[in-house]
Parts: structure tokens; sequence; C-alpha cells
């Protein structure tokens, strides 16, 4: 192991969540876990968006945050959000997260 983590714990206060532009007070379901080009992409299997979209995150320069063993203001960006919607059978949207 090079380095390591701590999602709850963010410099400067602030949660995982509100870097990510998520409500705060959301349960957090990290489902998905990639690596590429040094980032680390984390897909969120909860909370979604406003929208219903599930959230992609990632973080770019994913050794040096590590290092830092603390989230930094800038060190997780969302990268992209997917609508993962079906209709139920009386044509109600159901959205998803990733899983």
């Amino acid at each position: 192991m090079v380095a390591r983590v701590v999602l709850t714990k963010i410099k400067g206060g602030g949660s995982l969540l509100e870097l990510l532009g998520l409500p705060a007070e959301g349960r957090l379901d990290i489902e998905a876990i990639a690596y590429r080009d040094e980032a680390i992409y984390l897909g969120l299997k909860s909370p979604l968006t406003e929208k219903g979209e599930a959230v992609i995150a990632r973080m770019p320069n994913a050794v040096l945050a590590m290092q830092a063993g603390k989230l930094r203001p800038g060190a997780l960006e969302r990268f992209t959000a997917v609508p993962l919607c079906v209709p139920d059978t009386k044509g109600n949207k159901v959205c998803q997260g990733l899983s």
C-alpha cells in the first residue's frame, strides 16, 4: 500500500457529499471503484442527485491526495452524473444508483 485516505475527514470541514454537490445528510454508499491514469473513480449507489442521477466521483491525483491522509478541497470532484431510471408498472420513474 502506497497511501490511504479517510473519506469521512475533510480538511477545513465539510463532508464528502458536500464536495460532490450532494445533500450533506444523505447516506453515502460507494458501490464501485476504479483506477485509471493516476485517478481513482468512485461510483455511488447513493445518494442520488436531485434529478435522480447516480454520481461518479474522480480523485485526479490519487496518490498525492492519499498521501495527505485527509481529503483537501478540490482533491475529489464530480466526474459525471448518470441517469439510471426506468418506469415502474404504473409509469412512475424509478431511479437507482450504481450497483
